[in-house]
């Protein structure tokens, strides 16, 4: 299997990548090999930092040109040799069989669209985040891939989020909620009606509106909603976990007695911490495109980008697509 990989991508390219791809290739040996897209000389000159030139588990694309993550969609126009651009090309022509994308969002979502077009019986692909919750994890979709989205582009989220869940998550019979203002059917405005509507003849086990909440509930193992609301939904729990986590540590730091309770709990508070960190989960699928693409946060680390690759293979693995495609009838 070969994974390739926007090497330009993030706040932190091309170092932070490449150390993420040389931990990789530690923990897969050979089993996994890596396609770096990017400026080849930039690139060789931290792949030999982390003693990978000449390492046959991986390979470079040299792009001239990189996106920046405060550019606009029409960079990929007036960028055709762009990193993001050729690490798409590379999977559509079949030198890699998956791509991580670390960079611009928008960009890769609108890059991997026009250039690999969507699974046959999808209507638009979404960004699918797992979030920690009381049974495990829950999937929410979409986060941000499409802010206005149709009644029927909300069923196609709803099924690819399911079968995603089910393959990398090993949830049997996932139970999909409708993320609304409330749990009664009479809730929502009539899109959200025509959308609960659809989705109760969707081949999947929908369990009708849940609350923004319920995501970490474990209520329901997928939860669906449009761009708009989800990438709210996701910043939102990023920061409040972010601030409690800061507010702990102050607080177990103003006398011996709390410094002691936190050095006694110490193992807990590492557990829950690596629970909700991001990096844990590495990256979120693309669903929807005709080719695997993992969506990784800009400040991805060490251990994030690592995990991303791993999502990567899982996913290619898992014929998660060809799952979906089975499910919609396409």
């Amino acid at each position: 299997m070969r994974i390739a990989i926007d090497a330009m991508g993030g706040d932190y390219a091309p170092r932070q990548i490449v150390e993420g791809v040389a931990e990789a290739v530690k923990k897969n040996g050979s089993h996994v090999s890596y396609l770096l897209v990017g400026d080849e000389e930039r690139v060789r000159r931290e792949t030999e930092r982390c003693g990978l030139n000449g390492n046959g588990a991986v390979e470079f694309v040299h792009a001239s040109q990189v996106i920046e993550m405060d550019e606009a969609l029409s960079s990929l126009k007036a960028k055709p040799d762009s990193s993001i651009a050729k690490a798409v090309a590379v999977v559509k022509e079949k030198r890699a069989d998956a791509l991580v994308a670390l960079g611009n969002t928008g960009t890769a979502v609108a890059a991997t669209q026009l250039g690999w077009r969507l699974l046959p019986g999808i209507k638009r692909a979404g960004i699918a985040v797992p979030m920690p919750s009381e049974s495990g994890v829950t999937v929410i979709i979409d986060v941000g891939a499409n802010i206005m989205a149709k009644p029927t582009h909300m069923v196609s989220y709803a099924v690819m989020a399911s079968v995603y869940s089910q393959v990398v998550f090993r949830k049997e019979n996932p139970r999909v909620g409708l993320v609304n203002v409330g749990e009664e059917i009479s809730k929502g405005n009539r899109w959200l009606k025509k959308v609960f509507s659809l989705l109760s003849e969707a081949p999947i086990n929908f369990i009708g509106n849940v609350e923004g909440a319920d995501a970490v509930s474990g209520k329901c193992d997928v939860a669906v909603c449009n761009g708009f609301v989800g990438n709210v939904m996701l910043k939102v729990v990023e920061g409040t976990a972010s601030f409690m986590s800061k507010m702990i540590r102050e607080q177990m730091a103003k006398d011996a007695l709390r410094q002691l309770g936190g050095f006694l709990c110490k193992e807990a508070f590492r557990a829950v911490s690596s629970k909700c960190d991001y990096s844990t989960y590495g990256g979120a699928p693309l669903l929807g495109v005709n080719g695997v693409c993992i969506i990784g946060h800009g400040k991805s680390t060490t251990k994030a980008i690592v995990n991303a690759l791993r999502v990567a293979a899982e996913d290619v693995a898992g014929h998660v697509n060809q799952q979906i495609v089975a499910l919609v009838g396409g």
